[in-house]
């Protein structure tokens, strides 16, 4: 499967640290806690690993969309 990106471009391939290929650049992960949330974004445009952690009040959430959001996810 070749990744797309929006309006059926195809996405650009990079590598993550590690050697992985980035098969869904405007994609996240969240690993959900219970007092903290860890979320990787994606990789930065040295190929290091863009990965931050946020709290669980409401504010901290809000904090953590808009984080998303300027990582064009």
């Amino acid at each position: 499967m070749k990744p797309t990106c929006a309006k059926g471009k195809r996405a650009r391939v990079v590598r993550a640290e590690g050697g992985f290929p980035v098969r869904f650049p405007h994609a996240a992960g969240i690993d959900v806690g219970s007092r903290e949330h860890f979320v990787a974004g994606p990789p930065r445009s040295d190929g290091k690993a863009n990965v931050r952690s946020f709290g669980t009040t409401t504010r901290e959430l809000e904090d953590l969309a808009d984080w998303l959001k300027e990582q064009g996810v």
